[in-house]
């Protein structure tokens, strides 16, 4: 999406050319589509986070996309590789928790 041009949020793909094209959008139903990329560095793109569901939301759901977008920004400064020395440590089952703890 981001090389097509498409806008990072719709409230229903159908009404945006750019995303009713989609080969996702084809396949699937597809209502409103959320996609806001990730980059480490701030210039190379690292992934997107992005969201669908089936049912078209209400056109006033664009305004939350400035808050996801700040979220998008922050994700790559919490990963391991950009937060220092970090590693991951089993718990009391043995298991290795999802969260990082540093040490």
């Amino acid at each position: 999406m981001v090389e097509e041009g498409a806008p990072r949020i719709a409230p229903d793909v159908r009404a945006v050319p750019a995303n009713r094209d989609h080969a996702l959008a084809r396949r699937r139903q597809v209502g409103p589509y959320l996609s806001v990329p990730l980059s480490v560095d701030g210039t190379s793109l690292f992934g997107t986070v992005c969201a669908v569901d089936l049912d078209p939301q209400p056109a006033q759901v664009v305004v939350r996309l400035p808050q996801v977008e700040l979220q998008a920004r922050l994700l790559p400064l919490c990963s391991p590789p950009t937060c220092g020395s970090t590693r991951r440590t089993a718990g009391p089952s043995g298991r290795k928790p999802t969260r990082y703890s540093s040490g």
